[in-house]
């Protein structure tokens, strides 16, 4: 094992900061058998049951560009590594099942590196059943070590032709968004080859945006 397991922290995200800051390379990731104070995109709460969900953080430290894509691109590859082809992907950084969220990811920044948030749902009861979906519920187990160090092996690999796989899992299309930067709101179109998020906005302009946040689906 090439990451530092943990029975329980408040946030990966935080320890593994703290070793990004320390100059410790020794470990590719964090992995928390339980997170008291998970969190998600813009400080969302990630609800957690002991011993039910994946938490992980992952220290990237090759550079990635553009990082506005980074969490798209680790969303992508966490779903590759799952035993389900059917895994989808919400823009934009959601992997969902059955409709429902699976999982999501978070980036931050550490100085020059990257530390990847990778969450999603093993078990049963991981979260209330009207905010997602486990793996179970699909009759798929992982072991949580080995997704580990397949996230942490493909999140290291070059990769050139990523965006056309995460086009291909792409659910986005019909759900509602906001648009970051101009405020507007609308119904997504889809995603474009740059993987930026279209959108019919609710006043009849189609505007692409890589900052794109949903509004009422989940």
């Amino acid at each position: 094992m090439t990451g530092l397991r943990l029975a329980e922290v408040d946030s990966t995200q935080r320890i593994a900061a703290e070793l990004v800051r320390a100059g410790e390379r020794t470990y590719r990731y964090v992995l928390a058998d339980h997170q008291t104070a998970g969190r998600g995109r813009r400080g969302a709460i990630w609800h957690s049951r002991p011993g039910s969900s994946f938490c992980a953080s992952f220290m990237l430290w090759r550079p990635f560009e553009p990082r506005v894509l980074l969490a798209a691109w680790a969303a992508l590859v966490a779903a590759e590594k799952l035993p389900l082809a059917d895994v989808r992907l919400k823009f934009p950084n959601d992997l969902m099942l059955m409709e429902r969220k699976l999982g999501g990811c978070l980036v931050e920044m550490c100085g020059e590196t990257a530390i990847v948030g990778v969450g999603i749902n093993l078990r049963i009861g991981a979260c209330p059943p009207d905010l997602g979906v486990s793996l179970e519920e699909a009759g798929a187990f992982v072991d949580p070590v080995e997704l580990a160090e397949a996230i942490a092996d493909g999140l290291e690999a070059a990769d050139k032709d990523w965006i056309e796989r995460w086009r291909a899992r792409d659910c986005s299309a019909g759900r509602r968004y906001r648009g970051q930067e101009t405020g507007q709101e609308g119904v997504a179109l889809g995603v474009d080859e740059a993987l930026r998020l279209v959108i019919q906005a609710d006043d009849g302009q189609v505007v692409s945006t890589h900052l794109a946040e949903g509004t009422i689906d989940r």
